[in-house]
């Protein structure tokens, strides 16, 4: 897990990023914790007005959990062509959200009940893959969808089913 005080330091540092992109400044980042340092998946995810922008990640271990959460963030912000570019007067109404991804466990299920069964809303987020595709529903999305059956059917409306 990672501490307290450095998932406090994850959501600056992307605050940061994104003043700084929208202002054409480099980031300066300094003491970084060393727990910071170790690679990690992550996903950052940008709320503008408590609806959910834009979320970008990966799902394996790429670099720096630190760097990922930069790059994500910078690619979330600006770089989706699917969604609007944040704009330094959105920077007040947005929310970043910060997703480390951990502990990915395979389920094997005989029925949709029987995966209901086996996921807990609110700590399970879903990866699922069909005929090359994947798609990804993080822990947060319980917020909105907050019945199992919501959730695991709007999994399987992203990944096609």
């Amino acid at each position: 897990m990672i501490s307290e005080e450095n998932k406090q330091f994850l959501l600056k540092l992307a605050r940061t990023t994104l003043e700084n992109e929208l202002k054409n400044k480099e980031s300066d980042i300094t003491d970084l914790p060393e727990e910071l340092q170790e690679p990690l998946a992550c996903f950052v995810s940008l709320y503008k007005n408590n609806i959910l922008c834009n979320s970008v990640g990966s799902l394996s271990k790429q670099q720096e959990v630190f760097q990922e959460v930069i790059e994500n963030t910078i690619s979330a912000a600006f770089k989706d062509p699917n969604y609007p570019k944040i704009k330094e007067k959105d920077l007040e109404s947005v929310k970043i959200e910060i997703s480390i991804i951990k502990n990915l466990k395979k389920l094997d299920f005989e029925s949709e009940q029987d995966l209901l069964n086996q996921i807990t809303p609110f700590t399970h987020g879903i990866i699922m893959k069909k005929q090359g595709r994947i798609a990804t529903l993080l822990p947060s999305v319980w917020k909105q969808l907050p019945k199992k059956e919501e959730f695991l059917a709007e999994m399987c409306k992203k990944i096609g089913l």
